[in-house]
């Protein structure tokens, strides 16, 4: 079925249409609702990343990151080593991805993460109760003297400033192309030998690091995907420099674009060197006249642990200043103007946004 978007401005549309003249869609992804019943297997299996082979069953390997909340799709040409070896960059790719998990309600294992910044300045709470109703999202700062909660309420716009855990951004770089070389169609994989070598081991890092870019999409909170998918791309003339592959990865309210490096047909023509990418506009596949959205490219180069990296949530509600706040001593509502220096904490759902107000001699 053929993929509708929908575009903000006519230069966007150009955008597209420049992307779609270099490249043509090779597959999509998606994630079952439900999880499927494994098949008993048949002969040996053979890792796509190692190439090992074993008559006996591997473990179950998620295709997409657990981390962003996939329970449903999992491969079976992942050996166990192999499986094991990428698991250790979900704690980078889930300290990158911030509070993101806990705004956008993604269950893991022990339910939905609770998300603190590093600077302890803020807490997130993705399955908060409020006026009887549950899985509410509430974002409380620990002292009202600290500004990480800034609310404007001529503008009806909010900004939670948040500092993440520390993460290595190779490693989740390694995260996303792992993905996009899980999909890729078996004919494609012999030509991606040194991706693979990239993947398996830390020996290539510093000769091919600097190739570590992204770009990432961001929408208004509350629009986006449900569960993880991903589509591929493959470019039309080999001879064009720029990546044979690039995947979009959607998830939530943001999208990941990036090229798959290595392809030995690039390497050929054009050496192991950064690459020029098309970049694909902000796009949706439904209409959202009142969605906001901005894309940048982000490095993923380090292999340093980054540290104290900040990221600004902002929400948009309406404008003006409501004429009750709720008292957190009392616990009710009263009638008085909100300050919101006073704001202890939000709550938000995906119908509204909450300020309960602290009093404080209004």
């Amino acid at each position: 079925m053929p993929l509708e978007f929908f575009l903000k401005s006519e230069t966007d549309r150009q955008q597209l249409i420049s992307f779609l003249n270099i490249y043509h869609a090779q597959c999509e992804v998606v994630c079952p609702e439900q999880r499927p019943k494994r098949s008993p297997i048949k002969g040996a299996q053979t890792c796509r990343y190692c190439g090992a082979t074993s008559l006996k069953r591997w473990k179950e390997a998620h295709t997409f990151s657990h981390a962003l909340g996939n329970n449903t799709l999992f491969s079976y040409d992942e050996c166990d080593v192999c499986n094991e070896r990428f698991s250790t960059w979900e704690t980078d790719l889930a300290a990158f991805l911030g509070p993101s998990r806990t705004l956008n309600q993604v269950r893991g294992k022990k339910g939905i993460p609770k998300s603190k910044s590093a600077d302890r300045q803020v807490e997130i709470v993705g399955d908060d109760t409020w006026e009887g109703q549950t899985e509410h999202i509430k974002i409380e700062r620990t002292a009202l003297e600290k500004d990480a909660i800034r609310i404007d309420v001529e503008k009806g716009e909010t900004a939670v400033t948040f500092v993440k855990e520390t993460y290595r951004p190779l490693h989740v770089f390694k995260a996303l192309i792992k993905m996009a070389y899980a999909i890729l169609p078996q004919d494609d994989l012999p030509f991606y030998e040194v991706t693979k070598q990239f993947l398996n081991s830390s020996s290539l890092d510093n000769e091919l690091a600097h190739t570590a870019t992204i770009n990432k999409i961001t929408f208004t909170f509350g629009v986006g995907t449900s569960s993880p998918f991903l589509l591929l791309y493959k470019k039309k003339d080999l001879s064009l420099p720029h990546p044979t592959h690039v995947a979009l990865l959607f998830w939530q309210n943001y999208v990941f674009q990036y090229g798959i490096p290595y392809h030995s047909a690039d390497i050929e023509r054009f050496g192991k060197k950064p690459m020029s990418q098309p970049q694909l506009p902000p796009f949706l596949f439904f209409e959202g006249k009142n969605v906001k959205s901005f894309a940048r490219i982000v490095s993923l180069s380090s292999r340093e642990p980054l540290k104290g990296e900040k990221e600004t949530i902002e929400f948009f509600h309406g404008a003006g200043i409501p004429s009750t706040v709720y008292d957190t001593d009392t616990g009710e509502l009263i009638d008085a103007k909100l300050n919101p220096d006073d704001v202890k904490f939000i709550h938000l759902s995906r119908e509204k946004i909450i300020y309960p107000g602290k009093k404080k001699g209004i």
